[in-house]
């Protein structure tokens, strides 16, 4: 049976997180930006970013049946705009299968007015959302989001890789002795940034603060829904990668490498050991 009869809110007006988050976590397509805390952790880290998450649930009833993860990005080189979501992948809205999207329109335009933002960024890789909101909404294509399936066995995975490169590089990264380890202390979060703002400057891109890694750190990495992954070559740090992990779905984030191993291949290593 169709939704239509729906009341749409801010998160903050709402206020039940816990139950926000567990509406999230029973989503095949939940994610750890939908989560309650990553809009949190982008207000903590960036002045010129606000949460406008928005949750969805009947008239008459507070249990949420839709979420629409949403910033507010106030930027001088980009304007304001709305985005799902800032500083991710993906920002995936949790709209049910049966909800009619017509009624959620009027409340995504009213946000884009209220905050006075020129355009809405929505990253998602699901065709069934992409489908829904074209009905009402002109979309882009202006970002990639490559995807590997892992439901299979890692012998099928690895016979899968390409044997001149990738399975090569794997290889050789292994015969080199690479040490890869989980980051449990705030100074393995400090070496990953040393090298992650050492090779964003290599590519004359801006490195993003080191605050945003130690609150995403600090949040989620006892959940494992964050976890840094340190890769050295006779003690000295090689190579570092940020994952984020949500049920049976993993991404990488963010990497750093030193140049001076490129020939052990030390970064398709950490791809391979993820």
């Amino acid at each position: 049976m169709t939704i239509s009869n729906i009341k749409i809110i801010s998160s903050i007006d709402y206020g039940d997180y816990g139950e926000y988050d567990r509406f999230v976590h029973s989503q095949a397509q939940g994610w750890v930006t939908a989560l309650s805390s990553w809009g949190k952790v982008l207000e903590k880290s960036f002045r010129h970013i606000q949460d406008k998450s928005l949750v969805i649930h009947e008239n008459g009833d507070s249990k949420v049946v839709g979420v629409i993860p949403l910033c507010l990005v106030n930027s001088h080189l980009t304007g304001r705009r709305l985005v799902s979501m800032p500083f991710a992948t993906l920002g995936t809205p949790l709209i049910p299968d049966n909800l009619d999207i017509n009624t959620i329109i009027p409340y995504i335009e009213k946000s884009l007015q209220s905050c006075r933002a020129s355009r809405l960024e929505i990253r998602t890789s699901f065709s069934g959302i992409s489908e829904k909101l074209s009905r009402r909404i002109t979309l882009g294509s202006i970002f990639k989001c490559h995807q590997l399936d892992l439901n299979r066995p890692v012998e099928q995975i690895y016979q899968n890789l390409h044997r001149s490169y990738l399975r090569r590089y794997v290889n050789r990264a292994t015969d080199a002795g690479v040490v890869i380890r989980v980051a449990d202390k705030i100074v393995d979060i400090q070496s990953f940034y040393r090298l992650y703002s050492m090779t964003r400057k290599r590519l004359l891109l801006p490195a993003i603060p080191i605050s945003f890694f130690t609150n995403i750190w600090e949040t989620f990495a006892p959940q494992k829904n964050a976890i840094f992954l340190n890769a050295e070559m006779n003690g000295r740090p090689a190579a570092a990668i940020m994952l984020l992990a949500f049920g049976n779905r993993v991404s990488a984030v963010a990497l750093g490498w030193d140049p001076n191993f490129s020939k052990e291949h030390i970064v398709a290593g950490l791809y391979w050991k993820r």
